[in-house]
């Protein structure tokens, strides 16, 4: 999680939201990763739920992203910001 805290600017700007998000994005990051391993392995792995898994985890860096910069520029973050980024993503 230190990885991911500091990627986003340092503990100083972490609201107890964004740790939150932290939490969740890093979970999902070795669930993500356990699934990569299996395939790797040869193991069978159900590819939608690994689709799912790594565009949960985009959502999440992504929502996490804006709300470091929003943080860093001192603001709250914006609806119209959100739904830019969000579309960027779709």
């Amino acid at each position: 999680m230190k990885e991911f805290t500091g990627e986003l600017g340092g503990e100083g700007i972490m609201t107890e939201p964004m740790r939150a998000l932290v939490r969740q994005a890093a979970a999902v990051t070795v669930e993500a990763e356990k699934m990569q391993a299996a395939i790797v392995r040869g193991d069978p792995v159900d590819t939608e739920q690994l689709v799912r898994v790594t565009n949960t985890l985009a959502r999440l860096m992504n929502l996490l992203k804006t709300k470091a910069k929003a943080a860093k520029a001192g603001q709250r973050t914006e609806l119209s910001e959100y739904l830019r980024n969000r579309a960027a993503i779709a």
